[in-house]
């Protein structure tokens, strides 16, 4: 009998051995290591300002895609068909229907595609912004990529203000995650410029809104923040951490990011060994659901000094066939209802569907102490977009 014992006692540490030994290699190669120190942080500790949160949560909920049409016309159609279809169904607490911003990639610029998408702008359901993949570039190179597809953009008002003269401002998803030269170890390099940081600033860039990357080693170990980035142009990924904006201080550094929620999902264990990880990606797997919102509002991505304005930043692969539902289908459509449901002016909660843009001037407005109804500090800083005129 104790033989019996002493080989079932043996049989279940080798087990748990097993499972500690899995879950380990799924950490380390799912680079959870960058970030997760930093979840157990915030998920024990109260954000330093949580006592200034008094009345009306208001909510500024934006979508980023990487919106990549791959020259398909007819599949680009349909999916603006079927998007606007479902959009204009719905609005937030003020009247503005949801409103999707396109990061769409210069190196694969296509004017054809660019007059499919405009009408979506001219009508407010849309902002055209930049987003490129690029690989084993230098300063010279890269700086000379973004130019070239910024004066594609120009010719159709994207990324010019109404100014006069137009400005040019930009907000940027880096293809493949690899901002600042951050997978240098993939091959081939989807960057290589450890200074581009500093060239986007110089070319107009005031936000950036890749993250959170997570499986890759570009995922910043700050999380759930919105922040400044000084660049080391001599070092990698200089992003990894910077400092929160915060009210009444002044703006430091070479740049702006804006991190969508990095949350682990503990009542969700669907792949047995390790619960899910909410990163507001929206594919086919994993669409939205409303059980999604409360891990969006447990982020609390604010400005510091003002937790009654939090910005839920989600994102996709809009053009990606295989996620077409997830986008814009029943679960989509569901969502949003949900949303608007507990949101409304005089209730706890109060939406505003914004794009990148109006998130970054809401975000500036915040910074400089403004308060009350971030409603009206949409075009606080950067003017609208000439392509976003009605026609």
């Amino acid at each position: 009998m104790k033989k019996t014992l002493r080989s079932l006692a043996i049989l279940f540490l080798v087990l748990v051995l097993i499972v500690v030994v899995f879950a380990f290699r799924k950490y380390k190669a799912g680079q959870y290591g960058i970030w997760f120190g930093s979840y157990l942080s915030q998920k024990f500790s109260d954000a330093p300002d949580v006592h200034l949160r008094q009345g009306q949560l208001h909510i500024m909920f934006l979508l980023v895609d990487h919106f990549e049409p791959g020259g398909d016309y007819q599949y680009l159609a349909h999916w603006i068909e079927n998007y606007r279809k479902v959009v204009v169904r719905h609005h937030d607490s003020y009247g503005n229907h949801p409103k999707r911003t396109l990061h769409y990639p210069i190196e694969q610029f296509d004017s054809t595609e660019i007059e499919l998408i405009l009408p979506l702008c001219h009508d407010g359901l849309a902002e055209i912004e930049l987003q490129l993949h690029h690989f084993n570039d230098d300063s010279a190179s890269v700086t000379g990529k973004y130019k070239a597809g910024l004066a594609a953009f120009s010719h159709f008002g994207i990324c010019q203000t109404i100014d006069d003269p137009p400005l040019t401002r930009f907000s940027l998803v880096h293809g493949n995650w690899a901002l600042d030269n951050s997978a240098p170890d993939i091959v081939p390099n989807p960057c290589g410029v450890n200074n581009e940081i500093i060239i986007l600033a110089s070319l107009g860039c005031y936000l950036d809104v890749t993250f959170p990357a997570i499986l890759t080693s570009s995922q910043p170990s700050r999380i759930n923040s919105i922040y400044y980035a000084t660049d080391d142009p001599n070092a990698p990924k200089s992003y990894d951490d910077g400092v929160p904006v915060e009210v009444g201080n002044p703006p430091t550094g070479d740049l702006m990011l804006l991190q969508g929620p990095l949350m682990v999902d503990w009542d969700d264990w669907r792949f047995k060994t390790h619960p899910s990880i909410e990163n507001g990606d929206i594919f086919k797997e994993y669409p939205l659901f409303e059980k999604r919102i409360p891990l969006w509002l447990e982020a609390n991505v604010h400005v510091i000094g003002q937790p009654n304005w939090v910005f839920i930043k989600l994102h996709s692969h809009g053009c990606r066939k295989s996620d077409s539902l997830a986008l814009w289908g029943p679960s989509f459509d569901s969502t949003l209802t949900t949303l608007e449901g507990i949101c409304g002016v005089g209730e706890d909660y109060v939406l505003h569907y914004v794009t990148v843009r109006e998130a970054y001037n809401i975000i500036k407005a915040a910074e400089a102490g403004e308060i009350g109804n971030p409603e009206r500090f949409r075009d606080y800083v950067i003017k609208p977009y000439r392509a976003n005129q009605p026609l």
